[in-house]
């Protein structure tokens, strides 16, 4: 039996890794093994043998008649009905894959770690005029950020894009802002400080308790200018005396309009004789030249200052009336400041 072709052919197929080959008949009969006890056995239980019994070739990972994971390759060979079946452990057969693979990382690894830190810093840059373009959108509540928007390095075309719609859209937003902020600051006809601003000005003076003179005037006789000129001749002449009133009272004065005919300056880091000086600067000003209607106008004024003769606005504004009134009580055209004989 030893003698016979089968050893001949496949007696080299014994391997030191427990490989082997065995053939069996159409039956399923083993009739060539390595293992001579195991010739003539019947093994068509096996699934290998089963398939080649169909007829069959081709691959399998099965479990043999020793329990131990296997790898099989069988062929059928139809001249004969045989079936030639190969076998190697599972654990033999795909050692040389794990190596392989552990090879492939070790030598993959430098250039994953290189393509790592390339995607970082790619990332990094793609992020980082997001990262400051949103940081300025975040404080443009506070103050516009077109200028530092357009520092911003946007290196490619989706950030470019951003960065010209907030550019953009900031701008005209703050733009709207500052003229919404404006017109609720400013009186409209004569574009001085409104009434609203003045009050928060001074809540914020006498907070502060910031030395400041105020002076209050009234346009003298202007029922008149209005009932003798119609009431759009009256409005010149208010806005001819706020251009006079703010070229006269200096760049560090507050100009209001109060309402109607009645103005208010505010004088800051000023005393009693230094407010009197000023409205009498401004008073001479005024009818130094014939208004829009035709005919010089005069006015009156009164003067008070913080915290010196009032430490509230109600009592410094009561005070700067009482003033006015006594103004046009003494023949108006004039200021009184309580100690005009001093001053003059």
């Amino acid at each position: 039996m030893e003698d016979n072709i089968l050893y001949d052919l496949l007696g080299e197929h014994f391997y030191q890794d427990d490989s082997y080959v065995y053939v069996v008949d159409k039956e399923g009969r083993i009739i060539y093994h390595q293992d001579t006890e195991r010739i003539n056995d019947v093994v068509n239980e096996n699934l290998v043998v089963q398939k080649l019994m169909n007829k069959e070739s081709g691959a399998e990972r099965i479990v043999n008649s020793r329990e131990v994971d296997m790898l099989a390759g069988y062929a059928y060979v139809p001249e004969t009905g045989w079936g030639i079946v190969a076998q190697r452990p599972t654990e033999i057969a795909l050692k040389p894959n794990h190596a392989m693979i552990r090879q492939m990382i070790i030598n993959s690894l430098p250039s994953l770690l290189l393509s790592i830190v390339l995607v970082f810093f790619i990332a990094k840059l793609i992020a980082m005029p997001l990262q400051k373009m949103a940081l300025l959108t975040e404080d443009s509540t506070q103050q516009n950020p077109s200028n530092q928007l357009r520092k911003v390095n946007a290196w490619y075309y989706e950030a470019i894009r951003l960065k010209r719609a907030l550019t953009s859209s900031l701008g005209f937003l703050h733009d709207k802002v500052d003229h919404i902020t404006h017109e609720s600051q400013t009186d409209a006809l004569t574009q001085l400080t409104n009434r609203r601003t003045l009050d928060s000005l001074l809540r914020l003076w006498v907070g502060e308790q910031t030395r400041f003179a105020l002076i209050v005037i009234d346009i003298d006789h202007f029922k008149r200018i209005n009932d003798t000129y119609g009431h759009a001749v009256g409005d010149q002449v208010l806005v001819y005396l706020a251009n006079t009133m703010k070229a006269a009272a200096g760049e560090h004065a507050v100009c209001c309009r109060y309402g109607g005919e009645e103005f208010v300056v505010l004088l800051p880091d000023k005393g009693l004789a230094e407010a009197w000086e000023i409205a009498e600067r401004v008073r001479l000003a005024v009818c130094a030249e014939a208004s829009p209607c035709g005919e010089k106008i005069t006015i009156s004024a009164g003067v008070a200052a913080f915290p010196e003769q009032a430490d509230n606005t109600v009592d410094l504004f009561h005070l700067a009336d009482q003033r006015l009134y006594e103004a046009k009580r003494n023949g108006r055209n004039r200021t009184a400041t309580g100690l005009s004989e001093k001053l003059s």
